[in-house]
């Protein structure tokens, strides 16, 4: 039996607060790319609204190929999630081939596309327990031009 050339990985979170991964893992064409949307938009629509996961994250990291049909794909997607008003995530490594043709298409302007599944901090400051503010001394050379 022949191998499937993707696989979709959805790894549901053990408390509610968390949100949902899904990995596609390997090629996404006209070939499979119906079977990878249902499996990402049925992961989509058993997540809870309101008090449930309010993202869902599509881990490109250990993806080799998306096409055109894939990319529409993940357009349908956006759009299910905006309907259930869950943020939608995109983890594509910087030079990877799924970041490039994020790129190139301009998916990259229209969803969050981070480089890594970790946790991306806040966007707040973490307080520092060093008062002197950091100065880059470049900046400081220009500023006195």
């Amino acid at each position: 039996m022949d191998e499937p050339l993707a696989r979709v990985e959805v790894r549901q979170p053990h408390d509610l607060g968390a949100c949902v991964t899904a990995r596609v893992v390997g090629e996404v064409d006209l070939s499979n790319v119906q079977h990878v949307e249902s499996v990402l938009l049925g992961a989509v629509h058993e997540l809870p609204t309101g008090d449930g996961p309010a993202m869902f994250v599509i881990d490109l990291s250990p993806t080799t190929y998306l096409d055109s049909a894939a990319l529409r794909s993940i357009e349908n997607v956006s759009r299910a999630c905006a309907d259930r008003a869950l943020s939608l995530r995109l983890v594509a490594p910087d030079g990877s081939f799924a970041a490039r043709i994020l790129a190139i298409s301009g998916l990259d302007t229209q969803i969050s596309v981070v480089p890594s599944a970790d946790p991306v901090p806040s966007a707040d400051p973490v307080p520092s327990d060093d008062p002197a503010p950091r100065v880059n001394p470049a900046a400081s050379d220009d500023a006195e031009r």
